[in-house]
């Protein structure tokens, strides 16, 4: 079932919003309210509103496409991170990052369950922790290289943690959103009024038409917060660490 969801859902939504397009339709019809003759201009208009929303869809797949390797480097990093503390031994130092570390695995993945905003101080509190134990291994006479190994992989953490933060808290291009949606209202206002003989015919192109165009658009604006809604990226490598983690 929530694989139906995730897979229709969209297409789901911009047919519900679809339906009452189709009853206005009628009633323009009904009034006889439809002045706009079918020809070429109207043509050349649909494929002009597709040719822009397609460019505004492939803007925001550039981002999509970096947040899906998040989760998968996020994972890398924080599993190489509690290895390489195990190299340390036995020490209660050693034992305390241990448990940061697993720490640090739950709090990143209820960030990405929860919805909103990234809880970017609550991630930094563990790395913080973290931190003070990698100072402490140094301070302890720790191998020079593996401090750095540790320090590197929490360093990309962190990277990745505030990368992920700027891709929850902005939306990309307010305005290009504002031309996406300017345009396919215009389109659909304008197969709206159009007169089409058989009409029959033309209720389903302003069918067809209108549940491609907004599903396209609530596409674009769920690909702008990759890690919640219908498009969202793939966090199973996170969920497959934390799992791994427990039988450690």
């Amino acid at each position: 079932m929530y694989k139906l969801k995730m897979k229709w859902g969209l297409i789901i939504k911009a047919a519900i919003i679809a339906i009452p397009l189709l009853a206005l339709k009628a009633l323009f019809h009904f009034l006889g309210i439809e002045i706009v003759a079918v020809g070429p201009v109207i043509t050349a208009l649909v494929a002009g509103v597709f040719f822009v929303i397609a460019i505004i869809l492939s803007g925001v797949l550039t981002d999509f496409k970096e947040s899906e390797k998040m989760p998968g480097e996020l994972a890398a990093s924080i599993e190489a991170l509690y290895k390489d503390t195990k190299l340390i031994g036995t020490e209660d130092a050693a034992a305390e990052m241990l448990t940061h570390v697993r720490e640090l695995v739950d709090t990143v993945t209820q960030n990405f369950k929860r919805k909103g905003s990234w809880k970017l101080s609550e991630v930094n509190a563990v790395i913080d922790q973290i931190d003070d134990d990698i100072k402490s291994f140094a301070e302890k006479g720790v191998s020079m290289s593996l401090i750095l190994k540790l320090r590197s992989e929490l360093g990309n953490i962190k990277r990745i943690s505030y990368r992920v933060d700027v891709i929850k808290e902005t939306a990309f291009l307010p305005a290009a959103y504002a031309i996406a949606e300017f345009s396919t209202g215009v389109a659909l206002l304008v197969l709206l009024l159009s007169k089409t003989d058989p009409y029959y015919e033309g209720l389903l192109l302003l069918g067809a038409i209108s549940i491609i165009m907004i599903s396209v658009v609530l596409l674009i604006k769920d690909m702008d917060n990759p890690f919640e809604g219908h498009a969202t990226v793939d966090l199973g490598h996170l969920y497959k660490l934390d799992k791994y983690l427990d039988t450690r």
